[in-house]
């Protein structure tokens, strides 16, 4: 009956991760998700609801900890809701980021027997994220900057987040200071950060008109330390515009040299404007560039559609290996940073569409266009469109990418009956200290 465990306290053990960062154990035979566990802790918990199938509860005591719990190195670990996983050791999340992904393929993908994923080599646990985005609050004699606590939007405040890349890191601490300073108005307000290659920093600040006058006041001039330069934009909430956009837009994301498939290297580049996706881990995306690379192994012949490929993240190596490609992708401001990558590397194999994939794909399906390689890295959402379109493509092979795999599972459901087989698996550690993992997946015709 629901609502007929809530409130009541007991002893748990937990056996497993959730998807949503929550440990899970057994509450007479029910599942019970309790945030901030660990593998192997005995918890002492108070249920604070009851779903019916399952149960939500809170910590009251660590009994015993399990072997898998760590000492987090961030002192608001727990609190801020940007981490889920610090307290867990890297052996223990990588398994249960493999797990999740297993079991959204058993039960979403309909595999009996999925294959077992494989870890790319691992980029760094801390340090590693070059784009955050920060919520503000101002109000008379005070400024708080930080993320928002888990499961609110309370602001958690930090020195340092140390999942940041040393430069991005020291570069906001400058920032907090300039704001501390010099910024009189109240109100809410975010700020997304970038690093870009140089070092230069990327800043995107958001508010309500008045607010946002003010801030665009209040960094007016202001130089990050340690920063070639600034890039400052200013765009209003509610209809009020763009107060202020960094001129010189797109600016030089990264440059990179990548190991390529036939041996050596390719050099690549990518490009990049206020409010774009950016991925947050260079270091796994190189590593997932270079593997997908390794798998489509393109030549001069390879006609490869790239859907929702944002600025040009594959699109660009796949071009410079060899390959002739089409990137779609719906921001049209996306399509121009990736244009403009293509012409400063020379690579007129590489050509960008704007328009939504389904779009896009009904107008090549007409058109009679046959690829040899489809690569999709979607949204959250997933790909749906694409199943009904395979056979009009000419049955091309899939490299498929995903940050989700409840949705990546739903879409292989739908391939696996236009007659696709899942070939290999591979995983991508694009956030160490969260439930959250990167899946590249190799798809052919039966």
């Amino acid at each position: 009956m629901a609502g007929g465990a809530q409130g009541r306290i007991g002893e748990l053990v937990v056996e497993s991760l959730a998807a949503g960062g929550a440990g899970v154990g057994r509450w007479e035979e029910r599942a019970c998700f309790v945030p901030g566990a660990a593998p192997g802790d005995r918890l002492r918990v108070r249920v604070r609801r009851d779903r019916g199938r399952w149960l939500e509860a809170e910590s009251l005591e660590l009994l015993a900890p399990g072997p898998a719990r760590v000492t987090p190195p961030c002192p608001v670990a727990g609190d801020c809701g940007g981490c889920q996983w610090q307290h867990v050791a890297p052996a223990a999340q990588r398994a249960a980021r493999a797990a999740i992904v297993q079991e959204a393929l058993r039960r979403i993908g309909g595999l009996a027997d999925p294959p077992a994923p494989t870890f790319a080599d691992g980029g760094p646990e801390l340090g590693y994220r070059r784009r955050a985005a920060y919520h503000g609050e101002a109000g008379p004699g005070r400024l708080r900057l930080g993320f928002h606590g888990a499961g609110s939007h309370r602001i958690v405040e930090h020195e340092r987040c140390l999942l940041l890349e040393a430069p991005l890191a020291d570069a906001l601490s400058g920032l907090r200071e300039q704001l501390a300073r010099s910024l009189a108005a109240a109100g809410r307000f975010t700020i997304e950060a970038t690093l870009l290659a140089g070092p230069a920093l990327q800043l995107l600040v958001r508010a309500e008109p008045p607010l946002a006058r003010a801030l665009a006041g209040a960094l007016d001039g202001w130089a990050a330390p340690g920063m070639a330069a600034t890039h400052l934009s200013v765009r209003a909430a509610g209809g009020g515009g763009t107060l202020r956009e960094a001129p010189g837009a797109p600016f030089r994301l990264e440059a990179a040299e990548l190991a390529a498939p036939a041996g050596g290297s390719l050099r690549c580049e990518w490009w990049t404007r206020p409010g774009e996706f950016v991925q947050a881990n260079r270091f796994a995306n190189r590593r997932l560039v270079e593997d997908l690379l390794a798998l489509a192994a393109p030549r001069p012949e390879s006609w490869v559609l790239d859907l929702y490929c944002g600025a040009g993240n594959f699109s660009l190596p796949l071009a410079a290996a060899g390959a002739r490609v089409l990137g779609v992708e719906e921001r049209a401001v996306s399509v121009r940073s990736a244009r403009k990558a293509a012409r400063e590397l020379g690579l007129a194999r590489a050509r960008f569409r704007a328009g939504g994939a389904g779009e896009v794909l009904a107008d090549l399906a007409a058109a009679g266009r046959r690829y040899d390689l489809v690569v999709v890295d979607p949204p959250r959402r997933g790909a749906p469109e694409l199943a009904d379109r395979l056979d009009a493509l000419g049955r091309p092979r899939l490299l498929a990418v995903s940050c989700h795999p409840a949705a990546f599972a739903r879409d292989l459901a739908g391939w696996r009956r236009a007659g696709y087989v899942l070939r290999e698996l591979r995983l991508h550690d694009f956030f160490p200290q969260t439930a959250h993992v990167e899946l590249l997946a190799d798809l052919a015709p039966a």
